[in-house]
């Protein structure tokens, strides 16, 4: 995976699972930072979580399964935008859920 994003040229947003098969959502966050820091610094990570918030971590925000499919493409345009318009300092006030139920 983290060799697929480093060949990505325009990357908008990467989408995690909470609960992946090999690990979690935030583990992987944690090791694309590590490995590819300007990654995580210039794209929003979103988590997708059927739980009731996402554990703080440099994820952008989350959003809650299950969805319906207009609503979750609301969303990921939503968390598109806030990367291409907002600044890139991430800050504990600026984790966004949003409920796409």
């Amino acid at each position: 995976a983290f060799a697929l994003l480093s060949r990505i040229d325009e990357l908008a947003l990467i989408l995690l699972d909470m609960q992946m098969p090999d690990m979690s959502g935030p583990d992987f966050l944690v090791m694309l930072e590590e490995k590819l820091p300007d990654v995580v610094k210039n794209v929003p990570v979103v988590f997708l979580s059927a739980m009731d918030r996402a554990p703080m971590s440099k994820a952008w925000g989350f959003i809650r399964k299950p969805m319906d499919i207009d609503k979750f493409l609301e969303a990921v345009h939503h968390f598109i935008e806030m990367g291409a318009n907002q600044s890139k300092t991430l800050s504990k006030d600026r984790i966004l859920e949003v409920t796409v139920l």
